[in-house]
């Protein structure tokens, strides 16, 4: 491995642990919401404390280097493909059914 290849690497991979923070936070949110006094309240709050921590780690991470900051934010955005791909409802456990069409099977 080139040795300028290094520091993009540790950056993909701090973006990976970054986007597992922020996108796992966020899951844990979206869960606690109906058990929530104050749902609104929640919801501001671990926004804040997420953005918070995903700015101070892409700035910690990038320090001044464009390419790592760019590496970070694309493991930032494979995390959330990942999230999104194993969070996504299946089309049969909103209908009800196990036939994709909603109701009983027949």
């Amino acid at each position: 491995m080139n040795v300028e290849m290094l520091p993009l690497a540790g950056g993909f991979a701090a973006g990976l642990a970054l986007g597992l923070m922020f996108f796992g936070g966020l899951a844990l949110t979206v869960r606690r919401i109906p058990h929530s006094a104050h749902p609104a309240l929640l919801l501001v709050a671990s926004f804040f404390a997420r953005a918070a921590l995903l700015g101070a780690g892409l700035v910690f991470v990038g320090r001044g280097d464009w390419r790592v900051m760019i590496a970070a934010l694309v493991g930032l955005m494979v995390m959330r493909f990942v999230f999104v791909a194993f969070l996504r409802p299946r089309p049969d456990t909103l209908t009800g059914g196990s036939d994709g069409v909603g109701g009983a099977a027949s």
